[in-house]
């Protein structure tokens, strides 16, 4: 019974790893069926900021893709939250597609 209450509180199991939660948003008029990525250092942003967004793609595969509503545009957003490790430099850059083409950095 004891060993049952520790796993449903927690206790004995490894604390996550320290981040701080990272949200991201950018004023970015773009044209007219082009989206907005982020990629970076951070494994949910594709390891890399030289890394070329895959179209349909999630997390490391591709970087993050940011979206947008009519009522907020040109403000572009994360929906899924970005943990960062506590005290990390992290770069990062917007990737803007058209389709599902790469078109350039931001």
């Amino acid at each position: 019974m004891l060993q049952r209450l520790r796993h449903a509180v927690g206790w004995g199991l490894p604390a996550p790893p320290p981040g701080t939660r990272v949200d991201f948003q950018v004023c970015a008029p773009l044209g007219h069926g082009q989206t907005l990525y982020l990629v970076g250092d951070l494994p949910a942003l594709g390891g890399s900021v030289d890394v070329i967004p895959s179209i349909g793609g999630a997390g490391a595969e591709g970087g993050l893709q940011l979206v947008t509503t009519p009522d907020l545009y040109p403000i572009w957003y994360n929906l899924e939250p970005v943990v960062a490790p506590a005290g990390a430099v992290v770069r990062y850059r917007y990737a803007v597609c058209s389709g599902s083409r790469f078109l350039r950095y931001e």
